[in-house]
This record gives C-alpha cells, structure tokens and sequence, in this order.
C-alpha cells in the first residue's frame, strides 16, 4: 500500500491534502503486536490502488529533512486532523471487531509457552494454532 502523495513531489504544503485525499486505507493495530489490519475509509472499486497516509514526519525523516524541526503551524493542524482520523478507524476496529480481537490475543497467549518444547511439536501447535485462526476468520467474514 502506497502513500498518495510525498514530500519530494508534492510539497510540504501540499502533502497532506493531496495524502489525505487520495487516503483509501488507515492501517490500525489489531489483537497482540504485532498484527495490524487495513480497514478502507471509503468505498473502494476492484483493481482500485489503496493508498494509506504515511505521515509528514515519515517523508521528512526519508529525505533527511530539516523540515521536521521546522514544521509550520499548517503542516502541525494537519498532523493533528490525521491522526484524530486514525484514532476514529482504531475505535471503530475495536468496537466492530473486538471479540475477534480478544480471540486473537487469547491464541496468542498461549503460543509463548510452546517455545521451551521441541520443535516438531511447536510446529504441530502453530498448525493446529493457524487452522483455529482461519477457522473463526471464516466465521467473522461470514457474519
């Protein structure tokens, strides 16, 4: 998932309008670290691009930038409506998909204990581990 804008092409003025715009995914933490889903802020067509917003500081911290000490009051407000947006999508991916959440960091748990046993039997675990994932996967996109 690409970025719809950069700093290098679009300006710093510019980029978040033109990210923010174009923005089709924000990706949130899901369950235990370190899973994260993308969930889509708008409708999106088969075959579409997404696009995520990767943020100022990212682009400014890849050209080695000295805009990010600098950033103006604009680039600041800006900085700030994203991640109010981000906020939102992870309240939502919580509120929508909390039981799957907790399901989640449940198998999880329990895989830590695996790791002092041998390997063949970790194995057999993390099979038997994936098949309830997908299992219950399959039950929440049925829903």
């Amino acid at each position: 998932i690409n970025d719809g804008a950069t700093l290098r092409y679009d300006g710093d003025e510019a980029y978040y309008p033109k990210s923010l715009s174009r923005q089709s995914v924000v990706i949130v933490p899901f369950g235990v670290a370190p899973f994260q889903v993308g969930i889509t802020t708008r409708d999106v067509a088969q075959g579409e691009e997404l696009f995520v917003s990767y943020g100022y500081s990212y682009w400014a911290n890849y050209l080695q930038s000295d805009a990010l000490q600098e950033k103006s009051e604009s680039i600041q407000k800006q900085e700030s409506e994203a991640l109010q947006a981000i906020t939102q999508a992870m309240l939502t991916v919580k509120k929508n998909y909390e039981e799957a959440s907790i399901a989640l960091s449940e198998l999880f748990g329990g895989l830590g204990s695996e790791r002092e046993n041998d390997s063949n039997r970790r194995r057999g675990k993390k099979r038997q581990w994936l098949g309830r994932i997908f299992s219950k996967a399959s039950r929440w996109l049925s829903r």
